[in-house]
């Protein structure tokens, strides 16, 4: 689960750092465009080829993070309750079956458990 947390960790920067090195920039200068009159070739300009990748790259990454953070909290999850389990039937202070507290009936003194 921790190499799960790492990789979504690494995925998180990547998409941290795409939109740092690209999307901003490439947002900064479509910000001077003019929504009347764009570019001539701004269909075909790199800058709209680039971002439609840089946003496919960065997608893909932000979805695998999740996919892994799922995965290593299912799995978190999963060890929780089985550990929950087998320990299920003993006292949480100090381990002592349940099954030596009632015995046939006839309740033993908890202070004679705890003395041992």
């Amino acid at each position: 689960m921790f190499w799960l947390t790492l990789t979504a960790l690494l995925l998180l920067v990547t998409v941290v750092a795409t939109t740092l090195i690209f999307n901003i920039p490439i947002n900064t200068d479509q910000l001077t465009w003019n929504m009347q009159t764009p570019p001539p070739d701004w269909r075909g300009c790199v800058i709209t080829g680039q971002i439609r990748h840089v946003h496919a790259v960065r997608t893909g990454a932000a979805l695998l993070a999740f996919g892994c953070l799922s995965v290593a909290a299912m799995g978190a999850s999963l060890t929780t309750r089985r550990r929950h389990a087998r320990t299920a039937g003993r006292s949480e202070s100090r381990g002592i079956p349940m099954s030596s507290v009632f015995t046939t009936g006839t309740v033993r003194s908890y202070a004679a458990l705890i003395s041992r």
